[in-house]
């Protein structure tokens, strides 16, 4: 009697999937932040101190905004009343710069690996330092009310505030661009890229180098090869002119490997060899991105990439220093525009000058427009030159 076969028993056909990779019990992927168990603690008490600052904040913009604290209205308080505004308004700044610092020093926490936090910061300094106090004096116009001396102290502890976000701005961004600069070195820039061709070949020490200098100048040119490589032989450009080369084309592995007598065959070779007739059927484009996951293709870029930077940061602090006139008729021609639009859709009657961009008040805040802008701007242009070495690779 034949034994029925249960079909739940038999294991399936074909190949059993491999299982994914699996981490550790008790630890998540890495993430932007410090990758320790702090980062769980940090979290929570980031929107603690950021919702009492977000509170602190808007009762000391609702003092300044309803009018509370213009000069008319304390001027109708008594001595008494204007002595507890003026020590609610020091206690409550001093309780949200408590708050800030703390929920700075988490969001550093947690966000340590996230490029775009120095430029976060910084745009939030920005708001504190000049935001505020222009929309401040916008409001105050608009309610044809005059600040007063708690108004005007306020905003300069605004700035003083803003301080705050600046600092581990200004080292952050400076700790981006010393990323981007040490992306100059071979490790940091062949890391970044798919390496197909060539990425085992290790660095050879005999051949005469030369910076920004041609395939058979750079520090991947094989002595075995090289003797035999007609792109050398003929020295007609490099290789990634011609795109062929020693690291992706076969006919030239091929003579570099079974030509023995190369001394008296090097002439035939050299003549019997014309680049671009290869017979892998590859389009011109492929050929490109063949070169562009060479690691003699990518040597070259990073050189590229090194000389770059180099003129960069050279030449951008040289010419803010010799254009700083015209950059300083700038920053005022931005203040300007700015105090035109808060004069223009201003609903009441339209001051004659804003304190803040005026007077000795003014140098502070172009200095850290101009500053902040530059930095911004240097970063930018780091990332735009990173962009055409290492992902377009032109």
């Amino acid at each position: 009697m034949q034994t029925p076969i249960d079909l739940s028993q038999v294991p399936p056909r074909g190949p059993v999937p491999a299982p994914g990779p699996k981490m550790p019990h008790g630890k998540k992927k890495p993430g932007r932040g410090t990758g320790l168990a702090i980062d769980e603690y940090a979290r929570p008490v980031l929107w603690g101190a950021f919702i009492l600052s977000l509170i602190l904040l808007l009762f000391l913009m609702a003092g300044m905004y309803s009018g509370a604290w213009s000069k008319d209205a304390l001027h109708h308080l008594a001595p008494a009343d204007v002595t507890r505004q003026m020590a609610n308004i020091a206690l409550v700044f001093q309780l949200l710069q408590v708050t800030t610092f703390v929920s700075v020093v988490c969001l550093l926490l947690i966000a340590l690996r996230d490029e775009k936090l120095g430029y976060v910061l910084l745009g939030i300094g920005l708001v504190f330092y000049a935001g505020l106090p222009s929309l401040t004096l916008f409001v105050y116009n608009w309610r044809a009310l005059k600040p007063s001396h708690a108004i005007n102290l306020l905003m300069s502890d605004f700035q003083l505030l803003s301080w705050l976000f600046f600092l581990p701005g200004i080292f952050w961004t400076g700790a981006d661009l010393l990323r981007r600069f040490r992306a100059m070195s071979e490790a940091q820039a062949i890391q970044r890229v798919n390496m197909k061709y060539g990425a085992a070949v290790p660095k050879q020490k005999a051949v005469k180098q030369m910076f920004l200098g041609s395939c058979w100048q750079l520090p991947y040119c094989r002595e075995h090869v090289r003797q035999k490589c007609p792109v050398f032989l003929k020295k007609r450009g490099p290789c990634w002119w011609h795109k062929e080369g020693c690291m992706c084309e076969e006919r030239i592995i091929l003579q570099a490997v079974i030509t023995d007598d190369w001394k008296q065959k090097a002439a035939r070779a050299d003549a019997a060899f014309n680049f671009g007739q290869t017979r892998s059927g590859l389009s011109q484009g492929e050929k490109r991105d063949r070169c562009r996951k060479c690691v003699i293709y990518n040597e070259h870029q990073r050189q590229k990439y090194k000389a770059l930077v180099t003129a960069t940061l050279v030449l951008l602090p040289v010419g803010v220093y010799l254009e700083w006139p015209a950059l300083g008729a700038v920053s005022a021609q931005l203040m300007g525009v700015m105090e035109v639009v808060m004069k223009r859709f201003s609903f009441g009657e339209a001051p004659s000058s804003l304190p803040y961009m005026h007077g000795n008040t003014s140098a502070p805040v172009e200095y850290v427009l101009i500053g902040v802008l530059c930095m911004i701007g240097l970063t930018q242009i780091l990332k735009f030159i990173e962009f055409l070495c290492f992902k377009l690779k032109v």
